[in-house]
């Protein structure tokens, strides 16, 4: 059932929308003096144009789809609203009437939301996090940059990618985290290969450590550019330390566990935290913000996800959080004695942001004793 209305569902709204914008164009242009043929064909030529790309949705979104969509729905509000003013107003005006039209309004609108997410999507800006444990860790504390969801290659930005990790060489960091979905399925073999150099560069105390996401071995591509153990080859070239179902410890208080993504076959909370020694502070780094309550019980002390890009494409993030998808779509979350932190990423999968922030997180963790 789920697979059909997959299908349906799109189809279904195309076959829709472009009934209602046939008939739209259509009734302006029976009162004017083009031919009959024109008259059809101009409604069923527009109707395709402005349509098709809705299918973006359900396959891969490109920039055009993005703003078709979003054109799409600021006509309906504007067709709505002027439905309204008409109940109250009888008097049609004629400026406002060929605003209407020609889908001025609609276009304008689309124009300065799609510039504004051209411009927001290349804007990483930092966030940062202080929590504190009454766990027995170092008097200094220590200082975690978390970094998800670059899907290098999406973006042409190496320059910012550099720029970023050369500024957080110099914050003097203890732990680098990269929470999945460095890479997806767009990335190229070179594009790879770069990305991973230029974050490898970045300095820290105890290393930079890497968890899967859902893009990152490219399983969406019917022929993947780049196989797994190559991948894995080039993150350790660089001195990035995989965490495939696995835990490491970091000095002598802290252990971090690396868990891989829920897509694939991967070891239970429980499985994972078998025999761990519970007086250190515990990092789970899981791609994709599920399971709270469970990591909580497990004696969990900070989550780190990442996978939402929050929201992204305005109103995903609301839609997401009013639905209740995941546990937690964007932000900092007190579960029982856990915290977690779940990032927007440094880019995010779509060529603009019209929703939340790119960023890079630093999560500052102190003692209390």
């Amino acid at each position: 059932m789920g697979s059909i209305a997959y299908i349906v569902i799109p189809i279904a709204t195309i076959l829709l929308f472009w009934l209602y914008l046939f008939f739209r164009i259509y009734k302006h242009l029976k009162a004017s003096s083009l031919k009959k043929g024109w008259q059809i064909a101009i409604p069923i030529t527009v109707g395709g144009m402005i349509t098709l790309p809705i299918a973006g949705l359900w396959t891969a979104i490109d920039a055009y789809s993005v703003a078709v969509i979003y054109f799409c729905v600021f006509l309906l509000l504007t067709d709505l609203i002027t439905f309204i003013i008409r109940l109250f107003c009888k008097k049609d005006n004629k400026v406002w009437r060929i605003i209407r039209n020609f889908m001025l309004i609609p276009l304008l609108c689309t124009v300065i939301v799609f510039t504004y997410g051209i411009i927001n999507v290349g804007n990483i800006v930092r966030t940062e996090y202080e929590i504190s444990t009454d766990k027995d860790i170092r008097a200094k504390g220590y200082k975690i940059a978390l970094l998800s969801d670059v899907h290098y290659g999406k973006l042409n930005n190496k320059n910012a990618l550099e720029r970023l990790a050369a500024s957080l060489s110099t914050q003097e960091l203890d732990i680098v985290i990269m929470c999945g979905d460095i890479i997806d399925e767009d990335t190229t073999k070179a594009q790879m290969q770069e990305v991973f150099s230029i974050l490898g560069t970045i300095e820290s105390s105890y290393g930079s450590y890497f968890i899967f996401g859902n893009h990152d071995n490219q399983p969406y591509n019917t022929e993947p550019i780049f196989t797994e153990s190559e991948l894995l080859y080039v993150i350790g070239q660089n001195n990035i330390t995989v965490l495939n179902d696995e835990s490491v410890n970091i000095g002598d208080d802290i252990l971090l566990v690396g868990r891989r993504d829920r897509n694939d076959e991967r070891m239970s909370v429980e499985e994972l935290l078998i025999g761990v020694d519970s007086s250190k502070y515990i990092i789970f780094a899981d791609h994709e913000p599920y399971e709270f309550k469970m990591k909580a019980a497990a004696g969990v002390d900070l989550q780190l996800s990442g996978h939402t890009h929050g929201g992204q494409l305005f109103p995903v993030g609301t839609v997401m959080d009013l639905f209740h998808v995941g546990d937690m779509v964007y932000g900092k979350k007190q579960v029982g004695n856990m915290i977690a932190i779940t990032t927007s990423g440094v880019t995010g999968s779509h060529p603009l942001r019209t929703q939340g922030k790119s960023e890079y997180v630093i999560v500052t963790v102190h003692s209390q004793k």
